[in-house]
């Protein structure tokens, strides 16, 4: 892999759970002032590139080294994916199951093990994630098994079969919403054509498209405030942001690598990426707004602005506190559930 382009995405993989959780600390309200604009703005408008981000950069590493494509080498990466997506997506799953079957306990019927199970859905469980920011890596275990497909699919189609598969995510018009997602088949297709047909270019625009680009990102997510609440308007704009504003992104970033000035977190931030996606939302990030409101019980906008942007980096070094804690506890264990990322 090119130098500049490893060292985007490592540095990347240490700042994308920041974006997850920006997502998710998400407070709606009914009404529709100031902070509101400024939160949608942020995590359900410019950090709704984080998970697009993942799938591309996981499309483009799944082809990276290529040299012969055989049944051989498509089983070595099968068995590779076992360690990194099945092994943490199983466990992390039967957590998210563990921790909700004590916190029913607490409640004033206190249902069987067969009945909460059944009531979350039974067989379901594993293709519905009780630990929901994990859907992202059920879809890429599909992606990784119809990789041969998707490798075809560019080698054939190249610009104008991507070009089809992005007009059908934002117009919503592919089949399959869970699973084999639109977001998924698309941004690892991009993935794979950037690997073996642009390396080196990660998704690099000439300048003067580089320009439009960022001008029409700006104005798509512009659009997503004022549309939203209004529900297919949204998010057909909010679909076609995340297609511009991918690309936005990774050529923002490169521009400021060639400047030094895109800076990588430390490497247990790296290795902690996978724990807190998983874990901010095992209770975490909901402890954290109890406790705001708790402390401040004023509802201004700007109180409730305050604590939403003050929730996010607080989740984030409480699930990176209790990984440095699980890393000298359970240091194995630990290694599983994050699918062997855990390098000394």
């Amino acid at each position: 892999m090119p130098t500049k382009d490893s060292e985007i995405i490592t540095r990347l993989h240490g700042w994308l759970p920041i974006g997850v959780i920006t997502i998710h600390a998400y407070w709606q309200s009914d009404v529709y002032d100031i902070q509101q604009h400024l939160q949608v703005l942020l995590s359900q408008g410019l950090f709704r590139v984080t998970i697009p981000i993942y799938f591309l950069i996981a499309g483009y590493l799944y082809f990276n080294g290529l040299e012969v494509w055989n049944t051989q080498t498509y089983l070595a990466k099968l068995r590779r994916r076992c360690l990194t997506l099945l092994v943490p997506y199983l466990l992390w799953n039967l957590v998210a199951l563990v921790v909700g079957y004590l916190m029913a306990l607490g409640s004033d019927s206190v249902p069987s093990v067969y009945e909460y199970l059944r009531n979350r859905g039974g067989w379901l469980i594993l293709w519905h994630p009780p630990n929901f920011p994990l859907w992202f890596l059920r879809d890429l275990m599909i992606m990784a098994v119809a990789a041969p497909l998707v490798m075809l699919f560019v080698k054939y189609l190249r610009w104008p079969g991507l070009a089809l598969l992005a007009v059908l995510y934002v117009t919503h018009l592919w089949p399959i919403s869970t699973g084999f997602s639109a977001k998924a088949v698309l941004f690892f297709s991009v993935g794979c054509y950037l690997r073996l047909y642009t390396p080196g270019q990660l998704l690099q625009l000439p300048r003067r498209w580089k320009i439009t680009c960022y001008i029409t990102a700006t104005m798509l997510l512009l659009a997503t405030i004022f549309t939203w609440g209004q529900y297919e308007v949204g998010d057909y704009l909010r679909s076609a942001f995340c297609v511009v504003g991918v690309a936005a992104v990774l050529n923002l970033l490169s521009d400021l690598y060639d400047r030094q000035r895109f800076r990588g977190l430390p490497k247990v931030c790296l290795q902690a990426a996978l724990f807190i996606i998983a874990t901010h939302t095992l209770g975490i990030s909901t402890w954290v707004e109890h406790t705001f409101n708790a402390l401040w019980t004023s509802m201004s906008p700007g109180t409730i602005f305050v604590k939403y942007l003050s929730s996010i980096p607080i989740t984030y070094l409480l699930c990176l506190g209790i990984f440095t804690l699980l890393q000298h506890l359970i240091p194995r264990t630990l290694n599983l559930l994050v699918g062997g990322r855990i390098r000394q």
